[in-house]
Protein backbone atom coordinates (compact mmCIF):
# COMPACT_ATOMS: atom_id res chain seq x y z
CA UNK A 1 0.00 0.00 0.00
CA UNK A 2 1.28 3.45 -0.96
CA UNK A 3 1.79 5.97 1.83
CA UNK A 4 1.64 9.73 1.42
CA UNK A 5 3.72 12.25 3.32
CA UNK A 6 0.92 14.81 3.64
CA UNK A 7 -2.86 14.69 3.89
CA UNK A 8 -2.98 16.89 0.76
CA UNK A 9 -1.09 14.26 -1.25
CA UNK A 10 -3.50 11.58 -0.05
CA UNK A 11 -6.48 13.74 -0.99
CA UNK A 12 -5.07 14.53 -4.43
CA UNK A 13 -4.41 10.84 -5.10
CA UNK A 14 -7.94 9.90 -4.01
CA UNK A 15 -9.40 12.58 -6.29
CA UNK A 16 -7.23 11.39 -9.19
CA UNK A 17 -8.61 7.88 -8.75
CA UNK A 18 -12.18 9.16 -8.92
CA UNK A 19 -11.77 11.49 -11.90
CA UNK A 20 -11.11 10.93 -15.57
CA UNK A 21 -9.90 14.55 -15.84
CA UNK A 22 -6.66 16.03 -14.48
CA UNK A 23 -6.87 17.00 -10.81
CA UNK A 24 -5.18 20.12 -9.50
CA UNK A 25 -4.06 23.30 -11.22
CA UNK A 26 -3.07 22.80 -14.83
CA UNK A 27 0.62 23.26 -15.58
CA UNK A 28 1.75 26.59 -16.95
CA UNK A 29 3.25 26.87 -20.41
CA UNK A 30 6.70 27.34 -18.88
CA UNK A 31 6.30 24.20 -16.74
CA UNK A 32 5.26 22.14 -19.78
CA UNK A 33 8.13 23.58 -21.84
CA UNK A 34 10.65 22.83 -19.08
CA UNK A 35 9.38 19.26 -18.80
CA UNK A 36 9.61 18.80 -22.59
CA UNK A 37 13.12 20.29 -22.63
CA UNK A 38 14.33 17.98 -19.85
CA UNK A 39 12.70 14.92 -21.43
CA UNK A 40 14.31 15.73 -24.78
CA UNK A 41 17.69 16.21 -23.11
CA UNK A 42 17.26 12.87 -21.32
CA UNK A 43 16.56 11.19 -24.67
CA UNK A 44 19.77 12.65 -26.11
CA UNK A 45 21.69 11.53 -23.02
CA UNK A 46 20.41 8.00 -23.65
CA UNK A 47 21.83 8.14 -27.19
CA UNK A 48 25.17 9.40 -25.87
CA UNK A 49 25.15 6.72 -23.19
CA UNK A 50 24.78 3.98 -25.81
CA UNK A 51 27.52 5.49 -27.97
CA UNK A 52 29.94 5.63 -25.02
CA UNK A 53 29.06 2.05 -24.06
CA UNK A 54 29.95 0.93 -27.57
CA UNK A 55 33.20 2.88 -27.57
CA UNK A 56 34.19 1.66 -24.09
CA UNK A 57 33.44 -1.95 -24.91
CA UNK A 58 34.34 -2.06 -28.57
CA UNK A 59 37.70 -0.38 -28.97
CA UNK A 60 40.81 -2.51 -29.29
CA UNK A 61 42.88 0.32 -27.77
CA UNK A 62 43.26 0.21 -24.00
CA UNK A 63 43.67 3.99 -23.70
CA UNK A 64 40.47 4.58 -25.70
CA UNK A 65 38.54 2.11 -23.53
CA UNK A 66 39.88 3.82 -20.40
CA UNK A 67 38.91 7.34 -21.51
CA UNK A 68 35.56 6.13 -22.86
CA UNK A 69 34.95 4.44 -19.50
CA UNK A 70 35.53 7.76 -17.73
CA UNK A 71 33.07 9.45 -20.08
CA UNK A 72 30.60 6.59 -19.70
CA UNK A 73 30.61 6.97 -15.91
CA UNK A 74 29.85 10.70 -16.29
CA UNK A 75 27.11 10.03 -18.84
CA UNK A 76 25.48 7.48 -16.53
CA UNK A 77 25.49 10.04 -13.74
CA UNK A 78 24.10 12.72 -16.09
CA UNK A 79 21.36 10.32 -17.14
CA UNK A 80 20.42 9.70 -13.50
CA UNK A 81 20.45 13.42 -12.67
CA UNK A 82 18.29 14.27 -15.67
CA UNK A 83 15.82 11.53 -14.76
CA UNK A 84 15.58 12.99 -11.24
CA UNK A 85 15.06 16.48 -12.70
CA UNK A 86 12.33 15.18 -15.02
CA UNK A 87 10.65 13.42 -12.09
CA UNK A 88 10.75 16.56 -9.97
CA UNK A 89 9.17 18.73 -12.68
CA UNK A 90 6.68 15.99 -13.62
CA UNK A 91 5.70 15.65 -9.96
CA UNK A 92 5.20 19.41 -9.69
CA UNK A 93 3.17 19.51 -12.90
CA UNK A 94 1.02 16.49 -11.99
CA UNK A 95 0.73 17.34 -8.28
CA UNK A 96 2.04 13.96 -7.16
CA UNK A 97 5.37 12.65 -5.95
CA UNK A 98 7.50 10.96 -8.62
CA UNK A 99 10.64 9.22 -7.35
CA UNK A 100 13.57 9.33 -7.50
CA UNK A 101 13.46 13.08 -7.66
CA UNK A 102 15.55 16.15 -6.95
CA UNK A 103 14.39 17.18 -3.46
CA UNK A 104 13.05 20.61 -2.63
CA UNK A 105 15.50 23.02 -1.06
CA UNK A 106 14.67 23.18 2.63
CA UNK A 107 15.84 24.99 5.71
CA UNK A 108 18.90 23.47 7.35
CA UNK A 109 18.24 21.88 10.73
CA UNK A 110 21.80 22.63 11.84
CA UNK A 111 22.89 25.74 9.95
CA UNK A 112 25.90 26.35 12.19
CA UNK A 113 27.12 22.77 11.86
CA UNK A 114 26.61 22.82 8.08
CA UNK A 115 28.56 26.07 7.78
CA UNK A 116 31.40 24.61 9.86
CA UNK A 117 31.67 21.36 7.91
CA UNK A 118 31.39 23.06 4.51
CA UNK A 119 34.15 25.51 5.51
CA UNK A 120 36.38 22.57 6.48
CA UNK A 121 35.59 20.72 3.27
CA UNK A 122 36.24 23.82 1.16
CA UNK A 123 39.67 24.16 2.80
CA UNK A 124 40.40 20.51 1.95
CA UNK A 125 39.23 21.00 -1.65
CA UNK A 126 41.32 24.18 -2.06
CA UNK A 127 44.36 22.30 -0.76
CA UNK A 128 43.59 19.49 -3.24
CA UNK A 129 43.38 22.07 -6.02
CA UNK A 130 46.84 23.43 -5.14
CA UNK A 131 48.30 19.90 -5.14
CA UNK A 132 46.66 19.07 -8.45
CA UNK A 133 48.09 22.24 -10.01
CA UNK A 134 51.58 21.25 -8.86
CA UNK A 135 51.13 17.83 -10.44
CA UNK A 136 49.83 19.39 -13.65
CA UNK A 137 52.92 21.62 -13.92
CA UNK A 138 55.13 18.54 -13.59
CA UNK A 139 53.07 16.72 -16.22
CA UNK A 140 53.13 19.61 -18.72
CA UNK A 141 55.77 17.98 -20.94
CA UNK A 142 53.72 14.79 -21.13
CA UNK A 143 50.53 16.64 -22.12
CA UNK A 144 49.83 14.62 -25.29
CA UNK A 145 52.04 11.62 -24.54
CA UNK A 146 50.34 10.32 -21.40
CA UNK A 147 46.86 10.05 -19.96
CA UNK A 148 48.21 11.31 -16.60
CA UNK A 149 47.80 14.91 -17.72
CA UNK A 150 44.19 14.28 -18.79
CA UNK A 151 43.41 12.59 -15.47
CA UNK A 152 44.94 15.56 -13.61
CA UNK A 153 42.66 17.87 -15.64
CA UNK A 154 39.65 15.75 -14.67
CA UNK A 155 40.66 15.92 -11.00
CA UNK A 156 40.93 19.71 -11.25
CA UNK A 157 37.48 20.00 -12.89
CA UNK A 158 35.95 17.74 -10.24
CA UNK A 159 37.57 19.69 -7.42
CA UNK A 160 36.25 22.96 -8.84
CA UNK A 161 32.81 21.32 -9.10
CA UNK A 162 33.06 20.24 -5.44
CA UNK A 163 33.93 23.80 -4.41
CA UNK A 164 30.94 25.10 -6.39
CA UNK A 165 28.59 22.61 -4.71
CA UNK A 166 29.93 23.42 -1.25
CA UNK A 167 29.57 27.17 -1.91
CA UNK A 168 25.93 26.52 -2.90
CA UNK A 169 25.29 24.62 0.34
CA UNK A 170 26.79 27.46 2.36
CA UNK A 171 24.76 30.12 0.55
CA UNK A 172 21.54 28.11 0.94
CA UNK A 173 22.15 27.33 4.63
Amino acid sequence: METFSTPMEALMERLRGQSSRPVGPQPSTSERELLELLESHADHETEALHAYEELAGGSRDEHVRYVAGLLLADERRHHELLAEMVNRVRGDVEWRPVEPSVPYLGVSHDRSGLLDVTAQLMDIERDDLRRIRVAKRRLRRQRYHSLLSLVADILEFDTRKHLHILAFLRAAA
